[in-house]
């Protein structure tokens, strides 16, 4: 499926307005990307912490390569030795059978994941995959980037992190990606797979 003009256009806006505040090698200058750029000081200082230098668990990070992007929130990588499944925590991606954002996300997440990059593992969700965030070389965490850019949306069943809602809220205020004005994302992606599910029920 090709992905349509305006769809591709508001991605390309989004990574824009990020890449110019993720500066590297720096820890003072956001690398939350542009979710800073709307609030004060003192909002900022709560927002989740960009680089993974700041992070309460950055102790905890492990080392991956990345083997593959399945959609727009998840990914397998070899980690510790072994081929690793992740879920991308807090952050859910239209499906990649949910229209042209799914492969949308899908395609924005490959493209601004490095080949190396590092793991802080939140939990186990009942598929085995490793729930947790990634961080680039850099150190620029890309669930929060993913949420920011609006090529996610925040997993509201999963999620009680209000910083990840202050990075949507940002996509939503400049109609980045699946919040464009223009061509946005017609139904969450857990309300997309409910359906899916009722549609292929057998009959009782």
């Amino acid at each position: 499926m090709q992905i349509s003009p305006k769809v591709q256009q508001a991605l390309d806006d989004a990574r824009s307005h990020l890449m110019r505040f993720a500066v590297a090698g720096s820890l003072t200058v956001t690398v939350i990307s542009a979710v800073l750029l709307p609030l004060s000081h003192a909002d900022a200082a709560n927002l989740p912490p960009g680089n993974l230098a700041e992070h309460p668990q950055a102790g905890s990070a492990i080392d991956c390569q990345k083997r593959r992007v399945s959609d727009g929130d998840t990914v397998t990588g070899f980690c510790n030795g072994r081929e690793t499944r992740i879920r991308l925590y807090c952050i859910d991606a239209p499906e990649t059978s949910q229209g042209e954002w799914g492969k949308a996300s899908g395609a924005y997440l490959e493209s601004m994941m490095d080949h190396r990059f590092k793991l802080i593992i939140h939990d186990t969700d009942r598929y085995g995959r490793s729930i947790g965030e990634i961080f680039n070389s850099d150190g620029r965490n890309l669930n929060v980037e993913m949420a920011g850019s609006g090529a996610a949306v925040v997993y509201q069943q999963y999620c009680n992190d209000s910083h990840y809602y202050d990075a949507e809220d940002f996509a939503k205020q400049n109609g980045f990606g699946v919040w464009t004005a223009t061509d946005p994302l017609i139904q969450a992606p857990w309300d997309y797979r409910r359906q899916q599910r009722e549609i292929t029920a057998p009959d009782r």
